[in-house]
């Protein structure tokens, strides 16, 4: 008899089974086990490998001044302690051109924007540059499989014949690739395909050769589905699938896979080239993964790591697959950050305020960094240079000032207080303190706002007319109330010569509140 090959389909959540085989497929040996990863992290995990019984991971953190977010790099225990922190460098790009995978028992960072490649010294903690890796995805005694993806223009997969340097090329997005019985399947997010003999697949020109392309740095991708059986075909509509496999793998010389369905996720197999449902065993997961990352999961120990999270990225699990033996594992971050609430907001505004007034002709860094984070704020300062200009603090004895040191506040679900302190060079000293209200992201740090959009303009005209009223009860009308389209602002100097100035803009559009306090 022929013997068939399940194409067994798992996608997990908090609820899934607790016995050690999938339904009667008790044949495949598959383990499930539970676990908790309990972290003390600020921001969400992205990019992450295991090496050596340890986690190798990127954090990503909010950056207030720039569309990037600031990204840290942790080496976490087994048991999820860190041991090791540190902010990544602006010459490292950690975004969606890199992939982090391991290779010959190393850690490797490959950037394809700028085709450069960075060693982690795991003895030292540092990333070094090194000669760009290959792009190999995978590799047998027979050939050496090549991947690249051009974006808009496709993708290739080349099969490189390891005897007379022959390649063969085939078009399939990110593939995962398997070979059972000299037989390879390559599985990308919607479809599986069959190679039985790859010198069957379109015979390359010399001039489309791997390593040629990769040196152009840009070319067409590949159109070819010669030589090739599609076992399975997602068939809805790119644009609206929810459909999507994460991975395969192989136990006992069958191929399984995880994927997601719409909101639901199932366990099932191939079966006349459509998936037959076993049992729905979860809803609401989705599978994360960087657009170049498809090489992190592979290591010469077959074992794989992928991250899930809720559709509302409330809950976060990794599935780690080692052989038969599949973790399902809950990420528990107990980092947490203040809302501080309307009234705690304002009794904190208040607070600070008066203490910066009180405090403005002998006020230094170490005082600052002592009191805010006992109020919410915590150090999101940039790396890049920030500078403030004449026409807000016109800086007549000529200090030299540095990037401001800035601390940010979470009021509620829907404003954000950023405190930048401008501080001299010399003395850290602070000159300036600007207050810039916000909107809170989404996704800052675990906090979500539902609230529709007439709800946020009236929060933070709310905002607003609290702050003035504050203003002019504590130092009188204001000197000059300048009202423009778009913006308008008001001062006040007290009798000590402390400058207050207030501005706001797009309120309509719950645009952004800011002020500065400082004495000439």
């Amino acid at each position: 008899m022929k013997k068939n090959i399940h194409i067994l389909i798992v996608v997990f959540f908090s609820v899934l089974l607790s016995c050690n085989v999938f339904g009667k497929r008790e044949d495949s040996g598959i383990q499930i086990q539970h676990d908790t990863l309990t972290v003390n992290i600020k921001g969400r995990i992205g990019q992450i490998i295991k090496f050596r019984n340890k986690y190798y991971c990127f954090v990503e953190r909010d950056n207030p001044y720039s569309s990037n977010s600031f990204r840290d790099f942790y080496i976490l225990s087994s048991n999820g302690t860190v041991d090791y922190k540190t902010q990544i460098s602006e010459n490292i790009n950690t975004g969606d051109y890199n992939d982090l995978f391991i290779k010959n028992d190393s850690i490797l960072l490959k950037d394809y924007y700028d085709h450069i490649t960075f060693y982690f010294d795991t003895v030292n903690y540092e990333w070094k540059e090194i000669n760009e890796v290959e792009d190999l995805i995978y590799e047998d005694e027979d050939y050496s499989v090549y991947y690249l993806d051009f974006g808009e223009w496709g993708n290739t997969v080349w099969f490189k014949n390891k005897k007379n340097k022959k390649e063969y090329e085939l078009a399939s997005s990110f593939p995962k690739i398997h070979k059972i019985n000299n037989v390879y399947y390559l599985t990308n997010s919607r479809s599986i395909l069959k190679i039985e003999n790859p010198t069957r697949l379109k015979l390359c020109d010399t001039s489309y050769y791997y390593e040629a392309v990769e040196k152009l740095k840009w070319s067409q991708g590949s159109s070819s589905m010669v030589g090739t059986k599609t076992l399975f075909q997602d068939t809805s509509s790119w644009y609206n699938s929810k459909f999507y496999i994460a991975t395969s793998f192989i136990i006992h010389d069958s191929l399984f896979c995880i994927y997601t369905d719409g909101n639901s996720t199932y366990l099932g197999y191939i079966d006349s080239s459509k998936i037959q449902s076993i049992k729905n065993i979860g809803m609401n997961l989705n599978i994360y993964r960087h657009h170049n990352s498809y090489r992190g999961d592979q290591n010469k120990y077959k074992n794989q790591l992928l991250k899930f999270q809720s559709y509302d990225r409330r809950k976060e699990k990794l599935i780690e697959i080692d052989k038969n033996v599949i973790r399902i594992i809950d990420i528990k971050n107990t980092d947490t950050v203040k809302l501080l609430g309307e009234i705690r907001a304002d009794k904190t505004f208040k607070f600070l305020t008066e203490y910066h007034i009180k405090n403005i002709d002998n006020l230094f860094l170490s005082q600052i960094d002592s009191i805010v984070p006992n109020y919410g704020g915590y150090n999101v300062t940039p790396e890049h240079k920030i500078s403030i200009g004449t026409d807000l603090y016109p800086n007549k004895h000529k200090f030299e000032l540095e990037t401001p040191r800035v601390y940010k506040i979470i009021e509620d679900s829907t404003i954000t207080l950023l405190l930048n302190y401008y501080y001299s060079k010399e003395n850290n000293s602070v000159k300036v303190i600007c207050y810039e209200w916000k909107e809170t992201w989404e996704n800052d740090y675990n906090i979500y706002a539902p609230e529709n959009e007439k709800f946020k303009i009236n929060e933070f005209q709310n905002r607003l007319n609290n702050l003035k009223n504050y203003l002019k009860n504590r130092f009188g009308m204001p000197l000059g109330n300048k009202q423009r389209s778009n913006n308008s602002d008001m001062e006040w100097i007290t009798d000590r010569g402390i400058n207050i100035r207030l501005f706001w803009n797009d309120l309509d559009k719950y645009g952004s509140i800011v002020m500065y306090i400082y004495k000439e």
